[in-house]
């Protein structure tokens, strides 16, 4: 019984001096103030204590203020407590459910608190600020009493960080290859964040598509953009910004932020200016990974509705023509983000084959070569024929890589290359079939009928009576 009654008591004693769940530092009435959520509910803020659940196996704190008063935000398992000092004391004013949503949770639901009030806004995995603070999805503000929608959002960017000032924009409009807008908090006719799609019209490089929004009590204000790189190494240099013009409101102000930093840039009022005006934002130095814009401030109505025709982020080399080079060299080395950058190219046609051709002189590696000749077969440009033949005659590719080279040789339509390819005895016969069944041309294949190994005649027979060519047929036999 006393070993009973003595384990009892040392039980007891380790939940008594049980690690907090949850801890916050923070800064109340001038003066540091420590907030400790324990394991059985209890919120400690300084001296005060509230009960907030039966028993608490996991949490976050948040303090904040709205007119005056301190909140506190305890984010429990599935709700969010929202505590207020009123009078000296604190208490409990309101309650409501957090997490995922939907069965498959499509998107999430939570609270924050801040200097600027106590928020409750969506979340979802693949949209994100790159500083790591929240990304404020369709937030609702607190008023006291209950959440309504929010006309303006934090912006989370401290007022005494850097300040740039955009330049004219005398450059190429070409769009960038190596950064992709990839996220919008904020899409019209979208009323949750499980709908919001890539806001591809930022970053196309036309101006008769822009992005906008259409909550006439916000201006834009907070509404973010978020974009990644095609390759994980990447370093963004600079930012280039086109008004949509009139009716609808301007930038003025935003916030830059990645992981190494955040800025403030301010923009010249492209209203006076010709259409399609750009104005360029250089940041003091390039920064590594994703890059987040925010709207803090535009020309235009206090309540009007503000459009962006083009918002692009490009990387350091990119303006001054390296873009294809920077995706060429991602490709090259198998960085992160490699397979991405074989498709960018491939839809860059001749430039993309430029590119890829000067990485396949400057390298000897085997792999690198391999993944070049790769990419170069996804493009569909002409200019890409010679270089393809010359890597599946000198050994570059082989077994998988060779055959995506014929195939593409094929979509091509480069019926001599592809006899000069099914007649060389050092390719693998497998490879010279696949070549010889891919010629589209009625010559190379008669001039394949009658020379080479029999699986090559063989495969240009059969590919001879496909093409319906009867006549021809007739007088090539006599």
């Amino acid at each position: 019984m006393r070993r009973s009654l003595a384990l009892l008591a040392l039980m007891f004693a380790g939940i008594a001096h049980a690690a907090p769940v949850a801890t916050l530092r923070g800064e109340l009435d001038g003066a540091p103030v420590a907030l400790e959520l324990g394991g059985d509910g209890v919120v400690k803020i300084g001296g005060a204590a509230v009960k907030v659940a039966p028993a608490s196996p996991e949490g976050k704190l948040a303090l904040g203020a709205y007119r005056g008063q301190p909140y506190v935000v305890v984010s429990l398992a599935r709700e969010a407590v929202i505590l207020r000092r009123d009078a000296g004391a604190w208490h409990e004013v309101a309650r409501t459910p957090i997490g995922g949503v939907g069965l498959d949770h499509d998107y999430g639901v939570a609270v924050d608190a801040t200097p600027d009030g106590v928020f409750r806004y969506q979340t979802r995995d693949d949209i994100r600020r790159c500083d790591g603070k929240p990304a404020y999805l369709f937030a609702d503000k607190f008023d006291g009493a209950k959440f309504r929608r929010a006309s303006a959002l934090p912006i989370g960017v401290s007022d005494g960080a850097p300040v740039i000032a955009a330049r004219r924009d005398g450059g190429p409009a070409a769009p960038p290859l190596i950064y992709q807008a990839h996220a919008a908090s904020y899409e019209v006719g979208v009323g949750d964040a499980g709908g919001l799609a890539i806001p591809r019209e930022l970053d196309d490089g036309k101006l008769d598509t822009a992005w906008r929004e259409e909550l006439a009590a916000s201006a834009g204000e907070g509404q973010l953009f978020t974009f990644e790189p095609r390759a994980g190494e990447a370093r963004a240099a600079s930012l280039r910004v086109v008004a949509a013009g009139k009716p609808f409101n301007r930038l003025r102000r935003i916030a830059i932020v990645a992981a190494s930093g955040a800025w403030h840039a301010e923009l010249p009022d492209a209203a006076s200016e010709p259409a399609g005006t750009a104005f360029v934002v250089d940041l003091p130095q390039p920064v590594a990974g994703c890059v987040t814009v925010i709207i803090e401030a535009t020309y235009g109505a206090p309540r009007g509705q503000t459009a962006i025709a083009e918002l692009e982020v490009f990387a350091d080399g990119e303006r001054t023509g390296g873009g294809d080079a920077l995706l060429a060299r991602v490709v090259a080395d198998g960085a992160p983000g490699a397979t991405t950058a074989a498709a960018a190219l491939a839809r860059r046609g001749a430039p993309g084959v430029t590119a890829i051709e000067a990485a396949l002189a400057a390298t000897t590696d085997r792999g690198a070569r391999q993944r070049l000749v790769g990419a170069l077969a996804q493009n569909g440009d002409p200019s890409a024929a010679p270089l393809l033949v010359h890597a599946a005659t000198v050994g570059w590719v082989r077994d998988h890589g060779l055959r995506e080279v014929i195939d593409a040789l094929g979509r091509l339509d480069q019926g001599q290359a592809l006899h000069d390819l099914a007649a060389a005895p050092r390719l693998a016969l497998e490879a010279r079939i696949a070549a010889a069944s891919a010629i589209t041309g009625f010559a190379p294949l008669v001039d394949l009928v009658g020379h080479g190994a029999s699986d090559v005649r063989r495969a240009a027979r059969t590919r001879l009576a496909a093409t319906g060519k009867i006549d021809e047929l007739i007088a090539a036999a006599q």
